[in-house]
């Protein structure tokens, strides 16, 4: 018979053979992991964050849909599009660090194209722009969706084009979205909403030859959806030439001032008749009581510090892609 002793060393071995397996087979699997991640998820890690980045809701950014309104989800946007003005109503996106600093595309698309996903009898093809005076302005912004090939191409689907004047487009609305950019590299990911406004003085809103309403106004809203108190900035841009401008068209200034175009959010809702962020998850919502609430308070200018705006050399000095001179 085996002593009790004998059986202790027995069991003991077996249970030091055990850890040892244990022990070999976890770092045998840590290196196949480190293998796997050198060899085929870092070299690959673009696909890897274009992936997660395009499976976030930008939708969330935008509002409700109306009657008749069709949505169309994009890879890195948004875009809901109005039959009757034949044009975009809004779009809306999340910027973050990393999308803004991506380039997946060096080099931009130099042609527009009809959106197949949009009914054909409210399509508008690009050439309904040519020699119109107007600009083929974007929504979302293609700088802010480079960081995919396939982002970077639908931002150019005419469904995210609507007429913009062309100081407005060239000027301003480029100089938003550099700010855009800079505030999502400073603070992290953001929400944010572009939009058109029809509000004209003189009765029914401009309408080009082949249909489509001109915007009074555009309106930018955005918030950082990761900061406790939410802080939220918006944009109201009349779709015009400035006096010194007009006759003009291409005039390019190399800073720009966008002081003047500055409101708070609930001021923005008052003139766009629209309800900005009201869609985001209950995390990201704002729930501070009235008197601090950020939609009524002035921008906080320690988080988005504006300043004059020096365009790059190469868009202060260039036409825009998709500028259409005046005939």
């Amino acid at each position: 018979m085996r002593s009790s002793a004998d059986e202790g060393v027995a069991h003991s071995s077996g249970s030091n053979r055990n850890a040892a397996v244990v022990w070999l087979s976890g770092f045998a699997a840590g290196v196949a992991t480190t293998a796997l991640c050198m060899t085929v998820l870092w070299p690959n890690r673009h696909a890897v964050y274009t992936w997660v980045f395009a499976c976030w809701r930008h939708r969330l950014a935008g509002f409700a849909v109306k009657d008749q309104e069709i949505i169309l989800n994009r890879r890195g946007f948004t875009v809901c599009y109005s039959p009757d003005a034949l044009g975009p109503c809004w779009a809306s996106l999340f910027m973050s660090r990393w999308s803004v600093a991506t380039r997946a595309t060096s080099v931009r698309p130099l042609h527009f194209s009809p959106d197949r996903d949009v009914p054909a009898q409210v399509r508008i093809n690009p050439s309904a722009f040519t020699t119109s005076g107007y600009d083929r302005g974007h929504l979302a912004p293609f700088a802010a969706l480079r960081w995919n090939a396939v982002a970077a191409e639908q931002s150019f689907l005419m469904s995210n084009v609507t007429p913009q004047v062309p100081y407005v487009n060239r000027v301003i609305m480029r100089a938003v979205e550099h700010q855009l950019r800079r505030w999502a590299r400073q603070h992290g990911k953001l929400a944010v909403c572009v939009g058109c406004s029809y509000h004209t003085k003189r009765g029914s809103p401009v309408k080009m030859a082949c249909g489509t309403l001109v915007p009074s106004h555009f309106f930018v809203a955005a918030t950082i959806c990761r900061s406790p108190t939410h802080p939220m900035i918006g944009f109201w841009i009349p779709n015009v030439e400035p006096p010194s401008t007009r006759g003009q068209e291409s005039a390019v200034r190399a800073v720009v001032d966008l002081e003047p175009y500055v409101v708070s959010i609930d001021k923005l809702e008052r003139l766009s008749g629209q309800r900005f962020f009201c869609q985001l998850p209950l995390l990201y919502r704002v729930s501070w009581p009235l008197w601090r609430n950020p939609r009524c308070r002035p921008p906080d200018r320690s988080v988005f510090s504006l300043q004059e705006t020096t365009l790059p050399a190469e868009v202060a000095t260039a036409p825009p892609v998709g500028w259409v001179p005046s005939s």
